[in-house]
């Protein structure tokens, strides 16, 4: 009898135990934990906003447009400057582009005129552009060069639309915002979210513009230079010239002294020749 008694005693301590365990479990499961102002007012905030970055899919059917950056370079012998740079602002207006710098200068005292221009032509042009500006003149130098930027590009593209969800994410949660210091830090994290913006659309408008518009930095030089006789001749001529100027420079310096000392000498001699006398 006793025996049963503690038997039962043990099953008794038993399921108590088992009893407040699993209401212990259900008390924890279901605890309100502590959250955040945002995900106060909408739970799905977060995970909306931390998405930062989406991988770029490998598959065929979800292939990205290739983003390719064109760059040129081109030096050239013509007969005339002037007559290129008329004939290059002609060709570069039809291709849809524009010249972006120019430079104009002179070698040997003026025989010999330069001129380096830097063009912007739609990227579907650049081989044609190239192939036209051949015939200006005997080409000296070409070069090409294509840079894939396909990545960074459409990388690029995500992470701004990510980072304008969120901001229009934040402005909800302002417009929800009850108390200064909810007000203040939601207007921090837009501020931070704003600069990210304004940085990340500049690099992307700077990518779409070397995408869109290719590069040619062209370098053009007269052919038409003097001969070796002329150019030592001018260069003779040039030395005599300045030879005669630094004459006459010290003929005009030194002749009045000269003068002063002859009428000096002249003088003294006149007076001894009258003591004499």
């Amino acid at each position: 009898m006793d025996k049963k008694k503690i038997l039962i005693g043990v099953l008794v301590v038993v399921v108590a135990f088992l009893v407040v365990y699993a209401i212990g479990l259900s008390i924890y499961s279901f605890r309100p934990a502590e959250v955040s102002l945002e995900e106060r007012y909408d739970p799905s905030f977060m995970r909306t906003v931390s998405v930062q970055q989406e991988v770029m899919p490998d598959s065929p059917e979800s292939a990205f447009e290739q983003k390719i950056i064109y760059t040129g370079q081109m030096e050239v012998d013509v007969e005339d400057v002037d007559e290129t740079y008329d004939t290059v602002s002609k060709l570069v207006e039809e291709k849809g582009g524009y010249i972006s710098e120019s430079r104009f200068w002179e070698q040997f005292d003026g025989a010999q005129k330069n001129l380096r221009l830097v063009l912007r032509v739609p990227a579907e042009t650049f081989d044609n552009t190239l192939s036209q500006l051949t015939d200006l003149g005997r080409v000296v130098d070409q070069s090409t060069r294509g840079q894939d930027v396909t990545e960074q590009y459409y990388d690029l593209e995500v992470r701004l639309e990510n980072k304008k969800r969120q901001e229009e994410r934040y402005l909800e949660v302002l417009d929800m915002a009850t108390t200064v210091e909810e007000i203040l830090k939601v207007e921090r994290e837009l501020e931070r979210i704003r600069g990210d913006i304004e940085s990340m659309e500049g690099r992307f408008r700077y990518l779409k513009d070397q995408v869109s518009l290719a590069t040619i930095t062209l370098i053009a030089r007269e052919t038409h230079t003097p001969s070796a006789f002329i150019s030592t001749f001018k260069e003779a001529f040039s030395s005599l010239l300045e030879s005669i100027k630094s004459m006459i420079f010290f003929g005009a310096t030194v002749l009045p002294w000269i003068i002063v000392i002859l009428l000096l000498v002249w003088l003294v001699s006149a007076i001894l020749r009258s003591r004499k006398g």
